[in-house]
């Protein structure tokens, strides 16, 4: 009878998960979307622990948080679906829940008491049960998974967990001759799962702790997470951005506290990386350090086994990081499941470092164009155009986007809809009150205005045609990352094809589908459409490859030696794997499409 109970447990929980999983990409579409909640700020005093349960009492009052609550329990399941074809898809994912809530535990097990007590706090002051805690080791936790099978020589886990973790987050800090005043500023974007969830709530949060420094944050509603993007009292700013590596371990520290303990205690950037070594984390990231004292940057970059600290090229007064590593100590053990997923990246690192050498040979980029940039749509590998997706900066999973100005004692935060680099921005100046407390900010008619402009930044991809082709790509992201059916992701990318038929983003990812499908002839009409309006050298050499793959698996030799030939042609750094593999033959079964990272891969 014991067994029988068991069972139905078993049974109980894995119907639980599944009936969660349906209803994260259930609801209304992105294009409907648009954020409604107000920004609040957030006051936060006292030790940690009476910091988190005022943080949650503050947000119970306002409300607005149950969908994050609803969202985030389920992530790392969701993550491992991805969109699914059949229902059987979901068994893996399903089965994983219980292994992932005992790793999470485990990961949970080894922070810091006070902290741990302060998450605890937080999620029982919200009415929620203090194990939601654990979920906010689930990046580590999804990073880790990812880098066992890297290390385990598992590539298909590897390719479609990076696929649909695709790791977007995009930094510049800039100082000297690069800053229109001198000073130094800090801008980002923060690319996560949870679109239409993490955008709607912003949350503007300032502490001040019992020990240590001030600090500020910006979060969202049902988060109290003090390591996105944070900055404290002595002008420290710092920003956290994914990593794929081999070294990881289960007992290391929590990437949330490791950047809540550096911006708490450390007043230097020196300060902040003594912290860094105190300690292995559990997982491979890469930290951004930044001082407006100092008017310097570095990028502090971990694995479970090292640390390490890269600086500014010589007569460089900026620093740019995206989602690989830099420290080519750390390169060694990196994972890179594709060259789509190294140039999304690579690209990223383009456009921030172009944009930095424009301001230094000019008069230095503002505050207000570091947000604009942030927005960008411009391709990285052909200036002055641009792209609906890929390797830009604004992406289709754009949750979070600030611009930090140490010296002018200010935040710029997006207060707008995925990307949110786009805008509108609201400017939040520094301030720690005596007393616990949470405002609204009105932000309405900043919205609405800035929803009307047909001149705004980004207002390319939200008017007419092509904007609601857009809207199509973000609804299939969000459907991807939500573990929507497969058929729905691929309905939407069909849509934005027919709406804008010239955006090579979308042929390459309607064409990817088609594979999938095993439809070879319509692959290949999909990738020759997007040839005839892509301008990269990269951009062309991937369609040319699975072009050429597509019109080999329908019989069309003489075409498919035709496009062979125009590939080997094509002179890019990166371009190589796909010239050497455009003979083999494809398996639908080992295509992956990847619409956050804008990929296909085998």
């Amino acid at each position: 009878m014991r067994a029988i109970e068991v069972t139905k447990q078993q049974f109980r929980r894995v119907a639980e998960r599944k009936r969660a999983l349906d209803a994260a990409w259930q609801g209304p579409p992105m294009a409907e979307r648009a954020p409604t909640l107000p920004p609040l700020v957030v006051q936060l005093r006292g030790d940690q622990r009476a910091m988190g349960e005022q943080h949650g009492e503050l947000l119970r009052g306002e409300g607005g948080f149950e969908q994050i609550l609803d969202y985030y329990p389920g992530m790392a399941e969701r993550m491992v679906a991805g969109a699914h074809a059949h229902p059987a898809q979901l068994g893996v994912p399903l089965l994983l829940g219980g292994v992932s809530e005992a790793l999470l535990a485990r990961l949970e097990r080894r922070r810091p008491a006070a902290l741990r007590e302060r998450s605890r706090r937080f999620y029982q002051a919200l009415g929620r049960p203090e194990e939601d805690a654990t979920f906010l080791g689930v990046m580590d936790l999804l990073q880790n998974v990812i880098g066992v099978a890297g290390k385990l020589r598992v590539p298909a886990v590897g390719r479609r967990w990076s696929a649909l973790v695709p790791g977007a987050c995009s930094t510049l800090a800039v100082w000297g001759p690069a800053s229109a005043d001198g000073e130094l500023l800090l801008g980002r974007n923060f690319d996560f799962p949870g679109t239409g969830v993490w955008e709607s709530a912003p949350v503007i949060a300032f502490a001040t702790p019992t020990e240590g420094l001030r600090y500020g944050f910006v979060t969202t509603r049902g988060a109290d997470a003090p390591c996105v993007s944070v900055w404290n009292e002595a002008g420290l700013c710092i920003t956290i951005h994914t990593r794929f590596h081999q070294d990881v371990r289960w007992d290391g520290r929590l990437a949330v506290d490791l950047v809540h303990e550096m911006i708490r205690r450390a007043a230097t950037i020196d300060e902040a990386v003594a912290i860094a070594r105190e300690a292995a984390v559990a997982s491979s990231w890469g930290i951004v350090v930044a001082s407006g004292i100092e008017r310097r940057a570095v990028l502090v970059e971990l694995t479970a086994k090292a640390v390490t600290v890269t600086h500014a090229n010589p007569g460089e007064p900026f620093l740019a990081c995206t989602n690989r590593y830099q420290s080519s100590a750390l390169q060694s053990g990196e994972l890179e499941p594709s060259m789509g997923w190294i140039m999304h990246s690579d690209g990223r690192h383009m456009a921030l470092r172009r944009q930095a050498l424009r301001g230094l040979g000019g008069e230095g980029l503002s505050a207000e164009a570091i947000a604009t940039l942030l927005g960008s749509h411009e391709d990285p590998e052909v200036e002055g155009s641009l792209r609906a997706a890929g390797g830009v900066l604004a992406q289709s999973n754009g949750v979070h986007s600030v611009v930090i100005d140490p010296i002018g004692q200010r935040t710029l935060v997006s207060v707008g809809a995925v990307p949110t680099g786009h805008g509108p921005w609201i400017s939040v100046p520094w301030r720690w009150d005596d007393a616990p407390s949470v405002r609204s900010l009105e932000v309405g008619e900043l919205r609405a205005t800035f929803a009307a402009d047909p001149n705004a930044p980004g207002a390319a991809f939200r008017h007419g045609d092509r904007g609601r082709a857009y809207a199509h790509l973000l609804e299939a992201a969000r459907l991807e990352a939500s573990a929507g059916p497969a058929v729905r992701v691929q309905d939407a990318i069909d849509a934005a094809v027919h709406l804008d038929p010239t955006e090579a983003s979308y042929r390459l990812l309607a064409g990817g589908f088609a594979l999938t499908r095993g439809h070879w002839q319509t692959a290949e009409a999909q990738f020759e459409a997007g040839l005839a309006s892509e301008k990269g050298p990269f951009g062309r050499a991937r369609l040319l490859h699975f072009a050429a793959l597509a019109a080999e698996g329908a019989g069309q030799r003489r075409r498919a030696e035709a496009l062979r030939r125009e590939l080997a042609g094509v002179h890019h750094p990166r371009v190589a794997p796909y010239q050497r593999a455009a003979t083999r033959r494809v398996d639908p079964r080992s295509v992956t499409v990847g619409v956050q990272l804008c990929d296909v891969s085998l």
